[in-house]
C-alpha cells in the first residue's frame, strides 16, 4: 500500500471514530429535542442546545446520518434516534399537497409553508437512507414517490431539471440538483422504481449540458430561467465545495 492510501486510510478511520465515539452520542443527548422531538438547530459552544425555528433542511440531514449511523455500527440507539427524526419531520413539515415547507418553530407550529427545491431534495433524500435500513417502513417508498411525482407535476423546468418555488423564482441553481441527484440513486440503490433511475440521468445530462463549463470544466451555481449563466458576475460563480 502507497503513503498516500495509508494516509487516507488513517484519516477514514479517525474520521468513523470521531463520528461513532463523539458526533452521534453528542447529536443524539444533545441535539435531540427529547421533549419536543426532532432535532435542534444549533450546539452552542456551551454545550448546550440553541432554541431557534427549525429549517426543514436540516431534520433530514439528521435522518441521514443516523441511518448512516446504524450502517456504520454504531452501538448507541440509532434506530430510536432515526425513528425520533422521522416522526417529528413527517408530522410537522408535510403540507397537504404532499410538499415540505420551509420553516418551523421548535413546537412544529408552521412559520414558512413555501415550497423550496432544495429542501425537497434532502427530504428525498433522508427518506431514502431511512428506507434502507428501516425495511419495514414501507410508507417510506411511498411517501417519497409521492413527493418526487408533486415535483413532476409541479416544479418540472420545460427543458430539463426543475423549478426554484412556486411561483417561480429566479435564478435557477445547480445546487439543489445535485442533492437531488444523490436523492435520485440512493433510492435506487434501497429499490426504487425505474423513475428514480430517470431522474438520476436526467439531471446528470443538466449537469454535462449545462452546469459544467466546457471552458474552465468549472461547475456553476447561478442560471436564468433558460438554464443560461445568470448575467453578470453570478453567471460566473464557481463554488468549490460543489464540484
Amino acid at each position: 500500500m502507497t503513503s498516500a492510501a495509508t494516509d487516507l486510510t488513517l484519516l477514514r478511520d479517525q474520521l468513523k471514530a470521531w463520528a461513532l465515539d463523539r458526533a452521534f452520542p453528542l447529536w443524539w443527548t444533545v441535539g435531540a429535542d427529547h421533549a419536543g422531538g426532532g432535532f435542534f438547530e444549533k450546539i452552542g459552544q456551551d454545550g448546550v442546545a440553541v432554541e431557534a425555528p427549525r429549517r426543514a433542511r436540516v431534520q433530514p440531514r439528521q435522518i441521514y446520518s443516523f441511518a448512516v449511523a446504524g450502517l456504520l455500527g454504531w452501538s448507541g440507539p440509532w434506530r430510536e434516534a432515526l425513528t425520533h427524526g422521522l416522526d417529528f419531520y413527517l408530522s410537522r413539515y408535510q403540507r397537504p399537497d404532499g410538499f415540505m415547507r420551509t420553516l418551523v418553530a421548535s413546537d412544529g407550529t408552521p412559520l414558512d409553508d413555501r415550497v423550496d427545491l432544495y429542501d425537497q431534495a434532502f427530504g428525498l433524500f433522508g427518506l431514502a437512507m431511512a428506507a434502507q435500513v428501516l425495511p419495514e417502513r414501507t410508507d417510506l417508498p411511498q411517501l417519497a414517490v409521492a413527493l418526487r411525482d408533486r415535483l413532476y407535476a409541479t416544479l418540472k423546468h420545460p427543458v430539463a431539471g426543475f423549478e426554484e418555488s412556486v411561483p417561480r423564482t429566479l435564478p435557477l441553481l445547480s445546487n439543489p440538483h445535485m442533492h437531488l441527484f444523490e436523492a435520485s440513486l440512493a433510492w435506487v440503490e434501497a429499490g426504487g422504481d425505474a423513475r428514480w433511475r430517470a431522474m438520476a440521468d436526467e439531471i446528470a445530462e443538466l449537469a454535462l449540458t449545462k452546469f459544467i463549463d466546457p471552458v474552465s470544466g468549472g461547475l456553476r451555481e447561478y442560471y436564468d430561467g433558460d438554464w443560461n449563466p445568470a448575467p453578470g458576475v453570478a453567471g460566473r460563480i464557481v463554488e468549490p465545495g460543489h464540484q
